[in-house]
């Protein structure tokens, strides 16, 4: 009896997260296109002069399953404004573009910083857009970007989620029709 009950609270278990698995992923997929669907002004906004221009690791801590830590360093361009105690930071995989920014961004320069609200797991906050003057210098389109990657990689995860049952299925059907078209 006690075997019955581990293999259908394991059942159960396993249905409860696979059925909560498309509502996380829609949900995700929410927050993606509502990111993408603001403007640059329903960001935080920071204004000054820079104090440091700079590289730095952003470290991002999570927890796992079972409160494992996680924790995860990237190199990042990172400007620090003047009377400000953060850190604004911007992830680029073109080497050529951190080398644009820091070339043109000097200590003193007057920046405004459109940024995402500060997180407690990371010790920097994302740049959203970033301007010297009248220059663009990190647009809020390459933050779209990241997240029109987000979407595919979650769509690409929900169509699989429904779309291997659903092949099964249809595979079950054919071969049912072969096995009784032979009797």
């Amino acid at each position: 009896m006690a075997n019955v009950l581990q293999t259908a609270r394991n059942y159960f278990k396993w249905i409860l997260i696979l059925g909560l698995l498309p509502c996380i992923l829609s949900f995700l997929l929410y927050l993606q296109i509502n990111d993408i669907s603001q403007s640059k002004d329903d960001f935080n906004i920071s204004t000054g002069k820079i104090d440091i221009v700079g590289f730095t690791e952003r470290v991002h801590k999570g927890n796992a399953y079972k409160r494992l830590p996680i924790k995860s360093k990237t190199k990042v361009l990172f400007v620090k404004l003047k009377g400000n105690g953060n850190l604004y930071s911007f992830l680029s995989k073109d080497e050529k573009q951190y080398d644009k920014i820091f070339s043109i961004l000097n200590e003193d320069d007057l920046v405004r910083i459109y940024h995402s609200p500060p997180v407690k797991t990371q010790n920097t906050i994302d740049i959203i857009q970033l301007e010297k003057d009248d220059d663009v210098l990190i647009d809020k389109s390459i933050f779209d970007e990241k997240r029109y990657g987000q979407i595919k990689i979650t769509l690409i995860i929900l169509a699989v989620y429904f779309g291997f049952p659903l092949l099964f299925f249809i595979l079950s059907v054919i071969e049912q029709r072969k096995i009784h078209g032979k009797q």
